[in-house]
């Protein structure tokens, strides 16, 4: 079921986000790492809860409309490839955020405030269940 609405609601975000020229799965990408100056991959598909070849595939689209750059990863050396976001990809992020805020306003008011807070809450704890099982 968790599945099933994930699906329906991401359908609505993308929807929303369309008219900005990024994508739901992109958005987070994009507004965890306006929060850093440089952030490694392996942190940022941390922070996303997401496996490194999912952050790989989400990325390719991002780094090829220059929202982002990419620096390091020499092999041999040991440095890790980290991100940031670009002034376009601010500028994106920055209309998106516009985008996201519409839809989430009427998924709160459509789903009522307790209901959602009480919903954010439970979701957390369930995502913080899902990594603590995985170790």
């Amino acid at each position: 079921m968790l599945r099933k609405a994930s699906r329906s609601v991401s359908r609505l975000y993308d929807a929303a986000l369309a008219d900005a020229g990024v994508s739901a799965a992109q958005l987070p990408v994009l507004r965890t790492t306006s929060r850093h100056e440089w952030l490694t991959l392996s942190q940022l598909a941390k922070i996303l809860f997401m496996e490194r070849t999912s952050l790989y595939r989400t990325l390719t689209p991002v780094i090829q409309s220059g929202w982002v750059a990419i620096k390091g990863g020499r092999i041999g050396e040991g440095h890790a490839k980290q991100v940031s976001l670009t002034r376009k990809g601010r500028a994106l992020t920055l209309a998106a955020n516009a985008h996201w805020e519409g839809v989430q306003t009427r998924m709160v008011e459509s789903f009522g405030t307790e209901r959602w807070e009480s919903l954010h809450k439970d979701i957390a704890e369930l995502a913080a269940l899902g990594v603590e099982l995985m170790t």
